[in-house]
C-alpha cells in the first residue's frame, strides 16, 4: 500500500479526489466493500445538508473515528492512519485547504 500525502494537493478538489481513490484501491486490496465510500463535490454535499465543501466518507468498512484522526494527523491508538496509508500535514501553507471532520466517518475540505 502507498501512502497517501494529501499535504501536497493544493487545491480541495485535488485532495478530495485523491483521497477517494486511495480508500477505493485500499478497500479492494484489504478485501472491503466499496458501498461505504463516497465523494461529494460542494453541490452535492450543499444539498446533503453538510455545507458546500468537497467531503469524503467512508462508512461502515472503514476504521471508526478516522475522519477525526486525519483532520488531527493524529495516528490515534490503534495507529488509524498508518492503517489508512495517509498523512495530512495540518501545518502546510502551500495549500488553499484544510480538513475537518463531519462526523467521525467522514471529512470536509474547507478552502480557504
Amino acid at each position: 500500500m502507498n501512502t497517501l500525502h494529501l499535504a501536497k494537493y493544493v487545491t480541495a478538489a485535488g485532495a478530495a479526489k485523491a483521497l477517494y481513490r486511495h480508500f477505493i484501491e485500499l478497500a479492494a486490496e484489504k478485501g472491503l466493500g466499496t458501498a461505504g465510500i463516497t465523494l461529494m463535490n460542494p453541490a452535492e454535499s450543499e444539498a446533503w445538508g453538510s455545507g458546500k465543501f468537497w467531503r469524503v466518507i467512508w462508512e461502515g468498512s472503514g476504521l471508526p473515528e478516522w475522519g477525526v484522526c486525519l483532520s488531527m494527523n493524529d495516528d490515534g491508538l490503534d495507529g488509524t492512519l498508518t492503517a489508512l496509508g495517509v498523512y495530512y500535514d495540518y501545518e502546510s501553507t502551500d495549500r488553499r485547504w484544510y480538513l475537518e471532520p463531519y462526523y467521525s466517518f467522514d471529512v470536509v475540505f474547507v478552502t480557504t
